[in-house]
């Protein structure tokens, strides 16, 4: 435990028989079951369920994918793809986790470049 209750909170589910179009903005935990086409802005976590199939853009601390995500992941703690998830888009999140038999078709971006610095740091002197 130890974890925020308002991340683990889940505020919104999206039941496998039905569809959302739009942008979703929530204080709490979302959890998509069935399909959804926009973007999601979550102070919580985000889950897509096995029969989920999400298209935009993810933004949230923790991210899990067990369906299918064609878009960008903004991740600001972890991303988890689990065995039956599929990405098809790029990743930025400081922990990555893809399970065996996991579909990952992009570019992930962990925060830190090749010489050592953290990319999520702002830089001196560049504008």
């Amino acid at each position: 435990m130890g974890k925020d209750l308002k991340e683990n909170k889940l505020e919104v589910i999206l039941g496998k028989d039905s569809f959302f179009k739009g942008d979703l903005e929530s204080p709490g935990g979302v959890r998509i079951d069935g399909k959804f086409e926009g973007n999601i802005k979550s102070a919580g976590n985000v889950e897509v369920g096995q029969t989920g199939n999400f298209n935009g853009i993810i933004k949230a601390g923790t991210v899990v994918i067990g369906g299918i995500v064609t878009g960008n992941i903004i991740a600001d703690k972890r991303l988890e793809v689990l065995s039956t998830g599929k990405i098809y888009g790029d990743v930025k999140t400081q922990l990555f986790k893809l399970d065996e038999g996991a579909v990952f078709e992009g570019s992930s971006d962990m925060g830190t470049r090749k010489d050592g610095q953290n990319l999520n740091k702002n830089s001196e002197g560049k504008k």
